[in-house]
């Protein structure tokens, strides 16, 4: 009998978090945020160093995944917020509107919870959001916002390094603003790093700035953006939630375990590669003219 990939994935997972709390019969809330901004923060780290690596300013690749990550992160842990809310509220009664809008949520998380959110932080996260649906979208030409709040660039298409370190500031910001919304939690995402989990504001100041500025210098340039997170860690009530996060540590594993010693996508690449040989003194540019077969 053949075992399918597709058949497992309705399965706890190592390594998978969730939150436990009384609203879904002892299952975990999933934690999506956790991953995503754990993907964010390495993707990130592959954009600096293509960054350092090229000799040409843009056309970094890494950056727009890494900015859909930060977004994708920052989202998601809003949803993460206004689900408890949500559930909570079918509790106590008390009410909260449906919402599917990013900013919405953040207006309904700061009016249930108590969060003294300040105004300025809602206008970087609203710009945020235009940006990167200017990408997703690709809005390009059709759509030219103007930024009063933050250095995004009005025209997406020519986003580069600047676009993403802007777009980790507010994603600090925002995890920043809720970390200790709930009491006995600090909902900072936690990154792995050397066996072990870190804050990720933590991490980002010691190795995702710190690394950009001294990258920019050897590169003879400067930014103005301002390479740290504002502290908006806000009175909230400290809200009364019974709930702890928990970490999987079982799970399904393959069955049977590769005996090649080399990455196998590595050895297919090769051979697209000599199948088409292109010579030392040549370069291909990319050609979108239909051809005959």
């Amino acid at each position: 009998m053949s075992l399918n990939l597709e058949d497992f994935r309705n399965q706890q997972f190592v390594g998978e978090l969730g939150l436990f709390t009384p609203f879904w019969g002892g299952k975990p809330l999933p934690c999506l945020f956790h991953d995503t901004c754990n993907a964010a923060f390495y993707m990130t780290i592959d954009a600096l160093n293509r960054m350092q690596a090229s000799a040409t300013i843009g056309g970094n690749q890494y950056c727009i995944p890494s900015i859909s990550l930060w977004f994708q992160g920052t989202e998601s842990y809003l949803s993460t917020l206004y689900k408890l809310a949500t559930e909570d509220s079918r509790i106590t009664g008390r009410s909260i509107r449906e919402k599917i809008r990013v900013v919405d949520k953040f207006d309904a998380i700061n009016s249930y919870f108590g969060t003294n959110s300040p105004l300025s932080l809602r206008s970087r996260l609203q710009e945020f959001a235009t940006f990167r649906n200017c990408i997703f979208h690709d809005l390009t030409v059709s759509r030219i916002p103007q930024y009063a709040h933050t250095l995004f660039s009005p025209h997406a298409e020519k986003l580069n390094e600047i676009d993403l370190f802007e777009a980790i500031v507010i994603s600090l910001e925002v995890f920043t603003n809720y970390r200790y919304t709930i009491n006995n939690l600090n909902l900072m995402p936690q990154i792995y790093i050397n066996a072990r989990f870190d804050d990720l504001d933590k991490l980002a100041s010691e190795i995702l700035f710190p690394a950009f500025k001294e990258i920019l210098n050897e590169k003879g340039l400067t930014t103005t953006l301002t390479l740290s997170p504002q502290a908006f860690l806000t009175d909230a009530r400290n809200y009364e939630l019974q709930m702890m996060a928990g970490i999987s540590h079982i799970g399904p594993v393959y069955p049977n375990k590769p005996t090649g010693s080399t990455e196998i996508t590595k050895r297919y690449v090769e051979s697209a590669v000599a199948a088409r040989p292109v010579g030392p003194t040549q370069f291909h540019v990319p050609n979108y003219t239909r051809t005959k077969t």
